[in-house]
């Protein structure tokens, strides 16, 4: 009896004990659950994982959203290049790049594969905050907060990838025997363009470009393998090519020429000490002389406006290649203006960086020569460019007049040389 007696007490006592401690382990969980979704939610503030209110990951949609992705990234090239306008090697690159310098992190809902497509989806096909929302089942807000992260990221690599021109021309250039030695101290060409943009209405006016829509006028320094070593956005559409180089050449950290050298420009008022523009009221390329139909030049000024305008062409690509590769920057824009100005400039670095990165890169090979298919004409008639120059080619810029005639001459004689 007593020993029944004993045990009864016994599991009794375990039983009390369990419940004890299932009680305890209870209340601990009603303190340690909300401090954990406190963590959580600071988390999401600050990283942006999920809108102001907590959202339960869903597995589900998170399982298809990382397929979705991985399908992009991870796949075949061509995908990857479709959606974002890079192919892998280039789009990993990126990503190790951003990464490694602590521009972008990998937070608790977002890696940074994932905040590089929204945004690369966005400037690469001009694509709406509703439908990455809906592609990626992220909300609008968390959409719009990792597309100026990751914009801000990108940009702070200004100095890393638009740089000046390099020492030298690339082989094709100095072994064609129509731009060297002639143009061997040419480092590139002046270009530009007008862009779509949005700007409030008591300004728009002022924007309005050739075809009386709003425009910003973007002003470019190219190189010879169609990278950008300056670039200057946010310009009115009204705005005279002459004036913007001039502001190019006086901003802090503004556009340089290196001693020595020169650019090309096509404009003669945008002509001077270190560019040099076709002769003007002189025709720019004799019909059929390009294809051998024996319709040559007949004069030194001739000769010098076709091959200006040719070494000119490679370069002008360059604007052509970044309309296709992201295709925001001919969309109607719905952010602030200065967001759209800073676009432009992000825009530029990623195209450095892929040609940097792959010289061969498709999109590239595939419309460098095609041109600039929506660039508006940048060319004076020959009535203005005589009035313009022959107001400027005494004085101060007799110099680069001089050289121009004698880089003419040089290449005429040598023509005459060849041809009789």
């Amino acid at each position: 009896m007593d020993s029944d007696s004993n045990c009864d007490s016994e599991e009794e006592e375990f039983d009390r004990r369990k419940r004890a401690a299932c009680a305890a382990v209870m209340a601990a969980c009603m303190v340690i659950i909300p401090i954990l979704r406190k963590e959580i939610d600071r988390e999401e503030c600050h990283a942006g994982e999920h809108d102001s209110e907590s959202i339960p990951p869903d597995i589900a949609r998170d399982s298809k959203r990382e397929r979705y992705i991985r399908k992009i990234i991870r796949s075949t090239d061509k995908t990857c290049i479709d959606m974002t306008r890079m192919n892998k090697a280039s789009f990993h690159h990126l990503c190790g790049v951003l990464r490694s310098r602590g521009l972008l992190r990998d937070t608790l809902y977002v890696s940074v594969e994932e905040q590089l497509v929204m945004f690369l989806n966005t400037v690469g096909h001009g694509m709406s905050n509703r439908i990455i929302s809906r592609n990626f089942a992220r909300s609008g807000e968390t959409v719009s907060r990792y597309f100026n992260i990751v914009l801000k990221a990108i940009g702070s690599l200004k100095d890393d990838y638009i740089r000046g021109p390099p020492p030298s021309p690339p082989p094709d250039v100095t072994s064609d025997t129509r731009y060297w030695p002639w143009f061997k101290d040419c480092v590139g060409a002046i270009d530009g363009t007008h862009l779509p943009a949005s700007v409030p209405a008591e300004i728009r006016s002022r924007f309005r470009g050739q075809e009386e829509l709003p425009t910003q006028n973007i002003l470019a320094a190219v190189n010879f393998d169609l990278t950008f070593s300056y670039v200057l956005a946010g310009w009115e559409g009204s705005a005279d090519d002459s004036k913007i180089l001039n502001d190019a050449l006086e901003r802090e950290n503004g556009l340089t020429v290196p001693e020595g050298k020169y650019y090309l420009v096509d404009n003669p008022r945008m002509a001077g000490p270190g560019f040099i523009s076709p002769y003007p009221g002189v025709r720019h390329r004799p019909p059929g002389f390009e294809d051998g139909d024996g319709n040559p030049p007949t004069s030194a000024e001739e000769l010098f406006n076709w091959r200006h305008s040719s070494l000119r062409a490679r370069m002008e690509h360059a604007l052509g290649v970044l309309k296709a590769r992201f295709r925001f920057l001919t969309s109607s824009p719905q952010f602030p203006f200065l967001t759209q100005v800073d676009i432009v400039l992000v825009c530029c670095i990623l195209h450095n960086m892929i040609i940097e990165f792959d010289p061969t890169d498709e999109i590239l090979s595939e419309y460098s020569s095609q041109g600039d298919p929506t660039a508006q004409s940048r060319q004076c008639s020959s009535r203005d460019n005589e009035e313009n120059e022959s107001g400027t080619s005494n004085g101060y810029f007799a110099e680069w007049c001089g050289r121009r005639d004698a880089i003419a001459e040089e290449m005429w004689k040598d023509f005459v040389a060849i041809n009789g």
